[in-house]
């Protein structure tokens, strides 16, 4: 099975959509246990989701580090 990569606009984009079928950015506040202000800025950006984002949503965050040459 192929693990489907997304980026992080992808991400926000799902949790719009999690946004808008939960009733707004209260609703879905309340269904995270999170705080309004909190979902907001996720959703715009200014924070990253955390892990019950993304759970909610059917994903997980996976960090990859690489090391690159300078060319030298």
């Amino acid at each position: 099975m192929k693990t489907k990569v997304y980026t992080e606009n992808q991400v926000r984009s799902m949790l719009s959509v999690l946004k808008d079928d939960a009733g707004g950015t209260r609703a879905l506040a309340k269904q995270l246990g999170r705080s309004p202000s909190y979902v907001s800025d996720v959703l715009n950006g200014r924070r990253g989701p955390g892990p019950d984002f993304l759970k909610a949503v059917g994903i997980r965050k996976e960090v990859v580090v690489r090391y690159v040459g300078e060319g030298k």
